[in-house]
């Protein structure tokens, strides 16, 4: 081979290599873009990825939050719920113990007035007897054929002058002391007027 073909081979190859480097320099460059490109799409997937996490983190939390509200709510409504009962149990109870308190005051009062007015009717009969002269003495020698039978209620004696409850217009007594001894029982079955005369009067 002459050294002129030999220089022109050189020049060849030294193209060839120049043609090489410059492909690789591409195809380098390429892989580099290709690398970035992937990275990119990986590190986007990665972070879209990240997102939907998070996304499903704060949907949860959302929930969480909203089940915590409705469980806060539920609280509340037993609390007030309870608290309602509670209180309408100590109205009922305090009304309960007001109609007690007033039914015993009336059972008081009545029983006051029962005594009250037994009393008024006692003295008010008291008053009426009329005393008279004759003692249980004179009642021993009084003659039993002039009282036509009839005895004091309360010790069975006569008197010259008999007492009649002028309230059943029945019963008679010897004297004051006899009718007030015998009134406690007398008045359960007494009825009519409070006031008393005596039989004398009565006839009269």
């Amino acid at each position: 081979m002459s050294v002129k073909n030999l220089l022109v081979r050189v020049k060849e190859l030294r193209e060839d290599m120049e043609s090489c480097q410059e492909r690789m320099t591409h195809l380098l460059q390429d892989y580099q873009l290709n690398v970035l490109q992937t990275a990119a799409v990986i590190a986007a997937a990665k972070i879209n990825e990240e997102k939907a996490e998070i996304e499903k983190k704060r949907q949860g939390l959302r929930e969480q939050i909203e089940k915590e509200k409705r469980r806060g709510r539920e609280t509340v409504d037993k609390v007030y719920k309870s608290a309602g009962e509670t209180i309408q149990a100590l109205i009922r109870d305090h009304e309960k113990e007001i109609q007690q308190a007033m039914q015993r005051r009336y059972r008081e009062n009545a029983e006051q007035n029962v005594k009250t007015e037994i009393e008024r009717k006692r003295d008010q009969h008291l008053k009426g007897v009329k005393r008279k002269h004759s003692a249980h003495e004179e009642s021993e020698e009084f003659d039993e054929d002039k009282g036509d039978g009839l005895q004091c209620k309360h010790c069975g004696r006569l008197s010259p002058s008999m007492f009649i409850c002028t309230q059943c217009n029945t019963t008679l007594y010897c004297d004051e002391y006899c009718q007030e001894r015998d009134w406690e029982r007398h008045q359960q079955d007494c009825s009519g007027d409070c006031a008393t005369n005596t039989l004398a009067d009565d006839q009269h």
